[in-house]
C-alpha cells in the first residue's frame, strides 16, 4: 500500500487515478485479513479496532484524492 501510494505522489496527473483504484482496492483486502485475524483470534479487538481506524482513515484520503484529480480534471 505504501509503494502505491509514493508511485501515486510521483506520478503524472492522468496515471495517478488508476494507482489510487489499486491502492483502494489493496485496503479493502487488507481490512478482510484484519477481520479474519480477529475471527480466528489471532489479534484481539484491541488491535483489530486499532487497524480498522488506521485502514478507513488511509481509505478516506485515498478517496479524497481521487475525487480531488476528478473534480479538477486531472
Amino acid at each position: 500500500m505504501l509503494e502505491l501510494g509514493i508511485q501515486a505522489a510521483f506520478a503524472p496527473s492522468n496515471a495517478k487515478i488508476p494507482l489510487l483504484k489499486q491502492l483502494r482496492t489493496l485496503i479493502e483486502i487488507e481490512k478482510h485479513i484484519i477481520r479474519n485475524a480477529r475471527e480466528l483470534h489471532i489479534i484481539n479487538d484491541e488491535k483489530y479496532i486499532a487497524f480498522e481506524i488506521q485502514l478507513i482513515e488511509i481509505s478516506k484520503m485515498a478517496y479524497g484524492w481521487m475525487e480531488y484529480l476528478i473534480k479538477n480534471g486531472r
